[in-house]
Formats: structure tokens, C-alpha cells, sequence
């Protein structure tokens, strides 16, 4: 039995993507079921390394916070090694990525919706354009958020956007 934390919200703490190499090999990443990192800057690093590395290696987090990290100021590449890195956590259920200006164009949208392969994400929630965007290229939404949190993942993905 592992003696790790199973929710850890750092929410608002200045953290940088540097500071997230503490909590990667630790073992917490093992058996944390849920991750709040909001309003932090993620973007202010040259590098999105940890970031991604850290999702690379969280196998039981059910629930990914990272709203208000300054993502939009990362390459499409680094993007796209993100999303990648979400979409193979095999537990990821609830992914908020809110609160990030992301430019509404079709490579990020298409980038984006690579998340509805993974088999257990169900509620994906993006900023305004961006979300309206994705939700408008997935045509078929015919389920609630409580449905796509209690069924299992044999349905489309259910996105939540901001309205402006």
C-alpha cells in the first residue's frame, strides 16, 4: 500500500512549470485521484516540459484542473504533446482547462478534439470561442453533464465552454 496523497489543489500558489518537477517522481503522482493546479503560470517557463511530464505520469488522476495557466502562450507543439499526454491518462474523467486565451483557430480545435479518443475522459471544460468551436465540430450532444459523469464512456464527449 502506497502512502500518497489522493487530492492535492494548488490552486492560486505561483507555481511555474519548474516547480512542478517536485511533485514528479514523487509519490504522490501514483495515487492522486484528483489535481487542481488553476491560476498558476505555467507559461511564464522557456519550457512546458513538466507539465506534460507530469501527465505523462499520473495514472489515477481522475480529475485535471489546470484553468487560468497561461497555456495560450505555448507553441502548438507543446500543445499538442499535452493534449496527447491527457488524453492517454487511463483515469481522466473531468479535464478543465478554462480561463486559458486560447486563439479559436481549426489546428488548436483539431488538436482538442484528439481528447474525445481517450476512453475515459467525459467532461471537457474550454474557454469561449474555442469551446464553441469544438463543441460545434462534435454535431451529436444528446446527454447531460450528470449523464457523461455516471455512464460509462460509450458516448461522445460532453464540452462545457464559457459563454461570452
Amino acid at each position: 500500500m502506497q502512502n500518497g496523497l489522493l487530492y492535492l489543489k494548488l490552486d492560486i500558489c505561483e507555481l511555474n512549470n519548474a516547480d512542478l518537477a517536485q511533485l514528479i517522481g514523487s509519490c504522490h503522482q501514483l495515487t492522486l485521484n484528483e489535481l487542481n493546479l488553476s491560476y498558476n503560470d505555467f507559461g511564464c517557463d522557456t519550457s512546458s516540459n513538466n507539465l506534460i511530464r507530469l501527465c505523462q505520469n499520473l495514472p489515477n488522476v481522475q480529475v485535471l484542473d489546470i484553468s487560468g495557466c497561461f497555456l495560450e502562450s505555448w507553441s502548438i507543439n507543446e500543445i499538442k504533446l499535452l493534449i496527447f499526454s491527457i488524453k492517454c491518462m487511463p483515469n481522466i474523467v473531468y479535464l478543465n482547462l478554462t480561463d486559458n486565451i486560447f486563439d479559436d483557430d481549426d489546428t488548436l480545435a483539431d488538436n482538442i478534439l484528439v481528447l474525445n479518443e481517450s476512453p475515459s475522459l467525459r467532461y471537457l471544460k474550454l474557454p469561449g470561442p474555442l469551446g464553441f468551436k469544438c463543441k460545434d465540430l462534435i454535431k451529436s450532444f444528446s446527454f447531460t453533464k450528470n449523464d457523461a459523469i455516471n455512464k460509462s464512456r460509450t458516448q461522445l464527449l460532453y464540452i462545457e465552454y464559457a459563454k461570452l
